[in-house]
C-alpha cells in the first residue's frame, strides 16, 4: 500500500511500517494493481487500508464454516457494485429529475418516476436486504413516495400546467426541488460506494 520505493505511489519516507511487511501488503489482480498505482490520488492509503480490513473481516467470518455457510456469508458481504453502477447510469439518463427547466413538464416527471420505481423493484430483487445498497434503494423509494404524497392527491401531473398563480403548480415546484436535492445526495452515496464517476449529477 505504501510503495516499497520512496518514489513510488503513496510513498512516505516517514512511515514507521516496514514497506515490505505483510501489514503493508494488499492482494490485487494485475489490472487493478496497475489502475490503483497509476492513480494514488483517487486510491488513497486510507482507502486501501479500509479495503484490506473489510476483506479480512469477511475472511474471518467464513473460516471454519462449511461450504454452504461460507458461500452465504460471502453473498451477504457483496457490495453489489455492478447493480449500483447500472442503477446510477439509468438514473443519470432521467435528467428531468435533477435539471431545472424553464417550463417544467409534470407528465415527464411522472413518467420518469414510474420507470425508476420499476427499475428499483427489479434491482432490489437481486440484492441482499441487509446490504447498504438495498437500504439506499429503499431511501430512494421513500423519497419518491414522499414526493407523490406531498404534492397532494388533488394534483394531476398529467394535466398540471406551468402557472405561477396555481397553488397546485407552486406546491409541485416546491416539492420537486426538495425531491431533487434529496435524490442527488442518495445517488452520490450509491455512486461513491460503487466507484462510479457521475457525469451529469
Amino acid at each position: 500500500m505504501i510503495a516499497a520505493s520512496t518514489r513510488g505511489p503513496r510513498a512516505d519516507r516517514s512511515a514507521t511500517v516496514m514497506r515490505k511487511a505483510a501489514d503493508n501488503g494488499i492482494w490485487l489482480c494485475k489490472i487493478c494493481h496497475t489502475k490503483i498505482d497509476n492513480d494514488p490520488v483517487q486510491y488513497t492509503l486510507e482507502m486501501l487500508r479500509e479495503w484490506k480490513k473489510a476483506h479480512e473481516d469477511v475472511i474471518r467470518r467464513i473460516v471454519g464454516k462449511d461450504l454452504e455457510a461460507a458461500l452465504l456469508s460471502l453473498k451477504n458481504a457483496r457490495q453489489y457494485h455492478q447493480q449500483s453502477r447500472e442503477l446510477v447510469s439509468f438514473l443519470e439518463n432521467k435528467r428531468v429529475f435533477y435539471e431545472a427547466m424553464d417550463n417544467e413538464r409534470p407528465s415527464l416527471v411522472l413518467d420518469s418516476l414510474s420507470l425508476i420505481r420499476e427499475r428499483l423493484i427489479a434491482v432490489r430483487a437481486n440484492v441482499d436486504p441487509e446490504s447498504n445498497v438495498f437500504l439506499a434503494m429503499n431511501q430512494l423509494q421513500r423519497a419518491i413516495d414522499t414526493f407523490l404524497r406531498d404534492i397532494g392527491a388533488s394534483t394531476n401531473m398529467r394535466t398540471l400546467k406551468c402557472n405561477a398563480s396555481d397553488p397546485n403548480w407552486r406546491r409541485f415546484s416546491k416539492e420537486l426541488l426538495q425531491f431533487r436535492a434529496g435524490m442527488i445526495i442518495i445517488i452520490k452515496v450509491i455512486a461513491g460506494n460503487a466507484d462510479y464517476k457521475l457525469t451529469w449529477f
